[in-house]
C-alpha cells in the first residue's frame, strides 16, 4: 500500500513540477514586459491554497492536470468561472470573478497584455515551452553529471525484461545469464543479440543460468519481427524497415552499470539526449500526420503519464529524472502546435498580426479558440481511451 501511495504522490509531483516550470516561464517574462499578472495557478478547479503577494494571487487548485497565468487584458472574449458579469466587447473589466482585483491594475491599460507589441506578446507566450526545454536540458545534464553515463555489461546478462513480450511469457528474469542460443555458446551481449536479431523466426532455445541459485534452465522463446513491435522504426534516418533484412527480438535489454562522466561529457550527453528527444517528437508528429504511424500505438493520456512516472520512480531517481526530461520536452513541443488556445495557436495569431499590422479580430479569435477547445477535448478523449485500452 505504501508503495502505491509513493508512486501516486510521485506522479502528481512530477506533473506539478513540469506545469510549474512552464507557467513560471510565462509569469517571469510577463513581469519582465511589465504586464499585470492577476493569478499564477497550478492546477484547475477548486482552490486548495491561495495567497496574494503584490498584485498577484498565487494559488494551488484541486486538479493537477494543468495550470495558468492569468494576465490583465490577455483575452477580451474570455469569461472566467464564477464571473459576476461578462467581459465587455472592448476588453474593459476583463476579470470580474472571485478574485478581488486591484482597480488600479485594471485601469492601467499600459499593463494589459493585448496592448503590448507583438515581440513582447510572442516572448511571453514562447517562454512557457522555452522554460520546459531549458528545464529538460538542465535536468538531463545534471543527471549525467550525478549518475554518470550508462555502459552495458559485456557478459550476456539480462538487465530488463519488457512486459508483454515473449521473454516475459517464457519466464526470463532480470540478471539471468544466457549461456547458449540454440545450443551454440554465447559469452557476450553482442553475440546474444546478434543471434536473436538474425534468427530465422519461429522459436529459439535459450539456456539461462539463474543468478539466485546458479541452476541452468532451457527456455523455448518465440521471436517476433522488430518491424512489428514499434512503428517508431519508421522514424529512423536509415532506409525504411521494409528495405532491410527482417530482424527479430524477444523483449530484453542488457544489464548496465554507470560510469562517472566528466563535466564535458555530461554537457555533451545531456544536450545530445534532449536534442534527440526533440527531433524524435517532431518526427513522430509528422509521421502521425502523414499516416505512417498509427496514433493508437503512440498517443498516451494522463493515465500513461502517471503510469510512466510511477514505474520510473519505482526504478529509482535516475530513471525518474530521465522520464521528466522526456515529459518536459513533450510538453514543450505539444504546446508549440499551431492549435488555438495552445501557445502555438497564440503565436500564430501574433504572426498574422505582425503581417497585417493589426490584431486578429475578437470574433475570429473567439471562434478559433472554440474550435481549438473542441480539438483538444477530442484529443483528450482519444488519449484517455487509448490509456484504458492499453492498461485495462
Amino acid at each position: 500500500m505504501h508503495e502505491y501511495i509513493y508512486m501516486a504522490v510521485t506522479s502528481v509531483l512530477v506533473l506539478a513540477i513540469l506545469i510549474f516550470v512552464h507557467e513560471l516561464g510565462h509569469f517571469l517574462i510577463a513581469k519582465l514586459c511589465k504586464v499585470g499578472v492577476v493569478e499564477f495557478a497550478i492546477g484547475f478547479g477548486k482552490k486548495i491554497y491561495q495567497r496574494k503577494y503584490g498584485e498577484t494571487y498565487y494559488s494551488l487548485r484541486a486538479i493537477p492536470l494543468g495550470g495558468y497565468v492569468r494576465m490583465v487584458g490577455d483575452d477580451p472574449s474570455q469569461v472566467f468561472s464564477g464571473a459576476e458579469e461578462k467581459p465587455e466587447a472592448s476588453g474593459e473589466a476583463l476579470i470580474r470573478d472571485e478574485l478581488a482585483i486591484d482597480q488600479e491594475l485594471l485601469s492601467d491599460k499600459s499593463k494589459w497584455f493585448l496592448n503590448k507589441g507583438v515581440p513582447a506578446k510572442a516572448a511571453i507566450v514562447l517562454a512557457g515551452p522555452a522554460f520546459n526545454m531549458i528545464f529538460a536540458l538542465v535536468l538531463s545534464i545534471g543527471t549525467y553529471a550525478v549518475y554518470g553515463k550508462v555502459e552495458s555489461v559485456n557478459e550476456a546478462v539480462i538487465g530488463d525484461v519488457f512486459p508483454g513480450f515473449p521473454a516475459e511469457a517464457a519466464g526470463l528474469r532480470s540478471k539471468d545469464l544466457v549461456v547458449s542460443v540454440n545450443g551454440v555458446a554465447v559469452s557476450t551481449w553482442q553475440e546474444l543479440s546478434g543471434k536473436i536479431l538474425n534468427s530465422d523466426g519461429g522459436e529459439i532455445a535459450l539456456l539461462v543460468k539463474r543468478q539466485e541459485d546458479g541452476q541452468e534452465q532451457l527456455k523455448e522463446i518465440k521471436v517476433i519481427p522488430t518491424a512489428d513491435t514499434s512503428e517508431l522504426s519508421l522514424l529512423d534516418d536509415s532506409p525504411a524497415p521494409q528495405s532491410k533484412p527482417k530482424q527479430h527480438m524477444i523483449g530484453i535489454r542488457p544489464d548496465t552499470f554507470n560510469v562517472p562522466a566528466t563535466l564535458q561529457e555530461s554537457l555533451l550527453l545531456g544536450s545530445g539526449h534532449v536534442w534527440y528527444l526533440t527531433r524524435l517528437t517532431f518526427r513522430l508528429l509528422g509521421a502521425i500526420v502523414q499516416g505512417a504511424v498509427n496514433p493508437r500505438k503512440v498517443v498516451g493520456g494522463p493515465i500513461a503519464v502517471f503510469t510512466g512516472a510511477a514505474q520510473s520512480a519505482k526504478r529509482g531517481l535516475e530513471s525518474l529524472f530521465q522520464f521528466m526530461v522526456l515529459l518536459s520536452v513533450s510538453l514543450a513541443v505539444f504546446n508549440l502546435l499551431p492549435i488555438p488556445i495552445l501557445d502555438g495557436g497564440h503565436l500564430m495569431f501574433f504572426l498574422i498580426e505582425a503581417i497585417k499590422g493589426s490584431p486578429v479580430s475578437i470574433r475570429w479569435q473567439t471562434l478559433a479558440n472554440q474550435v481549438g477547445m473542441v480539438l483538444l477535448l477530442a484529443l483528450m478523449v482519444f488519449a484517455v481511451s487509448n490509456d484504458v485500452i492499453r492498461f485495462f
